[in-house]
């Protein structure tokens, strides 16, 4: 088999069991430092659609990581709000992600 080869199936099992490992952080949360808009989805590509926020998170509110998700130029969170609904936060916004204690 072939150098390029090579490295270009171990490059793809790489980053596939990356994937895997950054698309299920369910022992995380996101905890907010600043207000953050939550969004019904994430855009594929632009900035996502202001008229999708379903709420506002404000200092010490947090979600728990549901998965991770990259659109064109962002990255974005999938989290779960204390009330069971669903959104997402994007990544930059003013909150850090921690592991569950």
């Amino acid at each position: 088999m072939g150098k390029v080869a090579l490295f270009g199936k171990i490059l793809g099992m790489v980053t596939m069991i990356l994937s895997l490992l950054s698309c299920n952080n369910t022992d995380s949360m996101v905890i907010v430092e600043e207000p953050t808009r939550v969004y019904k989805n994430y855009p594929d590509s632009g900035p996502p659609n202001q008229n999708e926020v379903i709420t506002v998170l404000t200092k010490g509110e947090t979600g728990a990581v549901i998965h991770s998700r990259y659109a064109k130029d962002a990255m974005y969170y999938k989290i779960r709000l204390k009330d069971g609904r669903k959104g997402y936060v994007m990544f930059g916004d003013k909150f850090r992600v921690e592991k569950k204690q």
